[in-house]
């Protein structure tokens, strides 16, 4: 089910910000969505029983675009990002998180690339990124293997259909840079993915890409936190198995997108080690969660049949030298076990 058609008297623009325990993040936010160049906008804001001061925070605000809902009590993340996406009543919607911001002329922007390519169901742009602090932490672009913003025109459009699915999937994880036309969110395929993976809100931006044309525009509009405190926990071994079944459903009539989707999905899993490996306390504790990790990947019929991937899940592990050699052999036999070797 995608969202209704809005009415004749809804503004053009949602701006949405899911919230939970940010006060002072929240506060930064709203003064840039309400700073836009444009007035025909409004900007939602689901407070998701904050414990801090939130609430105070929400009532200094006074400004006829600002709609403030405050939940009774924690419905989760996802679900707060589904109830400011089932409220929103603009035609587009742009999505921030809290501790994100939104450059004061990002809907003229946006706007622009509508009047050019008036039939867009989705608009994403790089993405400037501060660290926990504030401080610059870098630009996040890659697309079609490029690197640079130079190197690419001030938009670019994306027919829809697999190849874009292919092409920009992947971008989707921070929806803070992606616009979605309302009458294409697929709302109710977004929940039915909610406790299976990290990655549900890719339901959202995958779908869109199949359905409409998809436009890059070569424009920073959000600056997105990073390294920030998070208020909510994903297994690592409960990442990928959710994420695999999603893309065999949304490219379901295709088996080669499918097989070439699972091979990119396959080395993001990969890689992740060294995240695991570098984001935990102590040794002990990395080497416990990378080795769950591991069994979690083999447990994934997919990637254990892939041609190469236990190979290069065994050299990934192996490579790790903070962990004794013990240590990497115990993650090696835990492949070669599921394997049904020694």
């Amino acid at each position: 089910m995608t969202l209704a058609q809005p009415d004749s008297s809804s503004p053009l623009f949602s701006i949405v910000i899911p919230s939970y325990n940010r006060a002072d993040d929240l506060q930064r936010c709203l003064h840039s969505a309400l700073a836009q160049d444009w007035e025909d906008y409004e900007v939602i804001v689901s407070n998701n029983a904050s414990p801090d001061h939130t609430r105070d925070v929400l009532d200094r605000f006074d400004d006829p675009r600002l709609r403030v809902f405050h939940q009774k009590e924690n419905i989760g993340p996802e679900q707060n990002v589904a109830f400011v996406l089932q409220e929103a009543r603009g035609k587009y919607i742009i999505m921030l998180t809290d501790d994100d911001l939104l450059m004061p002329y990002a809907i003229t922007m946006i706007r622009m690339v509508l009047r050019q390519e008036p039939d867009t169901g989705l608009i994403f742009t790089p993405m400037r990124q501060i660290d926990g602090q504030r401080n610059l932490a870098g630009d996040h672009l890659w697309i079609d293997g490029i690197e640079r913003r130079s190197d690419l025109p001030s938009i670019k459009v994306f027919p829809p259909g697999k190849q874009t699915f292919i092409d920009l999937f992947w971008h989707g994880h921070v929806l803070t840079r992606w616009v979605i036309r309302r009458d294409i969110v697929d709302l109710e395929g977004y929940k039915r993915e909610i406790g299976r993976h990290l990655y549900s809100p890719m339901w959202i931006t995958g779908t869109a890409m199949l359905a409409a044309k998809t436009v890059f525009l070569n424009q920073y509009i959000t600056i997105h936190r990073i390294l920030n405190k998070i208020y909510w926990e994903y297994p690592d071994d409960h990442m990928h198995g959710g994420l695999v079944a999603m893309l065999k459903e949304l490219l379901a009539d295709d088996p080669a997108s499918i097989q070439t989707m699972l091979v990119m999905t396959a080395q993001r899993a990969i890689n992740r080690v060294n995240f695991i490996q570098e984001r935990e306390a102590d040794t002990r504790s990395s080497a416990d969660a990378v080795k769950r990790y591991i069994a979690a990947l083999m447990d994934i019929p997919d990637f254990a049949a892939m041609n190469g991937f236990p190979e290069a899940l065994g050299n990934q592990a192996m490579a790790l030298e903070c962990y004794d050699m013990a240590t990497r052999l115990e993650m090696k036999a835990i492949i070669d076990a599921a394997r049904g070797i020694g």
